[in-house]
């Protein structure tokens, strides 16, 4: 009686590609939010140093 092997690490594997991809893209997006309100606020307040300080 032969039982027909069943590959089950290729779909976790897709899943685990397209998490990670995700995650990836959701670091990137959040770590170029932050440098940029950091920034901003950075300017803000060089700004109200020089004009009120």
């Amino acid at each position: 009686m032969d039982v027909p092997e069943s590959n089950q690490s290729t779909p976790m594997t897709k899943i685990d590609e397209a998490f990670v991809a995700d995650r990836q893209i959701f670091w990137s997006r959040f770590t170029t939010f932050t440098t940029g309100a950091v920034v901003a606020v950075t300017i803000l307040l060089v700004g109200l140093y020089v004009f009120f300080g």
